[in-house]
């Protein structure tokens, strides 16, 4: 079977010189988000202080902090978490780092996390 491109069925096809509709886009694209989609917070953000507030719509499980090089520098677990944990870092960390966050149900969630 041959396969032949027919580019009408992919983009639209308008007069030459015809700016109608510039910028705009149409279809009937679905797109589909679970209902309770998990959020996280996490503040203050840039950090000088130490002191870590991770609030998310979801039960914590466990929470990771990782440098840059992928090396984990902590980790917590929790068995009886709320969805509001506290940290107190170690003043040694300086730089860029990556907090994951495990919540309930599977659900990992991943932010920035920039210690002044």
């Amino acid at each position: 079977m041959e396969y032949t491109f027919d580019p009408t069925l992919e983009w639209d096809s308008l007069p030459a010189n015809s700016f109608s509709g510039l910028g705009t886009h149409e279809c009937d694209c679905e797109l589909s988000l679970e209902e309770n989609e998990s959020s996280m917070q996490i503040f203050p953000n840039p950090n000088a202080s130490g002191l870590l507030n991770i609030e998310t719509t979801a039960t914590i499980e466990q929470i990771s902090i990782y440098n840059v090089l992928g090396e984990q520098v902590l980790s917590k677990s929790y068995s009886n978490s709320s969805m509001l944990e506290k940290l107190t870092l170690s003043p040694t960390l300086k730089g860029l780092y990556f907090i994951k966050v495990n919540l309930e149900g599977n659900k990992v969630l991943l932010k920035k996390l920039l210690l002044n």
